[in-house]
């Protein structure tokens, strides 16, 4: 298959029980909040890329998420990085 897949952060991590985990991530600085499309559109990436075992995905946008992006992250440990978390000081988020 030729099918391009545009995914912005890709990279391995070990998880500390010897699990290997596939890091997926997108990065989008428009002029308003992100929504699922865009999550959507990552998975459906991943999965034309043949990343679908240990995936976690990590999506960062300037100007936040809408709340059905945030309600559908909590609830299936999406982890979403928006603009104060990329410039605070405070801890980042858990992956593991």
């Amino acid at each position: 298959d030729d099918t391009d897949a545009d995914i912005d952060i890709v990279a391995k991590a070990y998880d500390g029980n010897g699990h290997i985990h596939t890091i997926l991530g997108e990065c989008k600085f428009s002029r308003r909040p992100v929504g699922m499309s865009v999550f959507n559109t990552l998975v459906s990436r991943a999965k034309a890329a043949k990343f679908t075992e240990n995936v976690i995905y990590i999506i960062f946008s300037a100007l936040g998420f809408d709340d059905e992006l945030m309600e559908y992250a909590e609830d299936n440990g999406i982890i979403l990085v928006d603009g104060e978390i990329m410039i605070s000081n405070d801890d980042p988020p858990v992956i593991f």
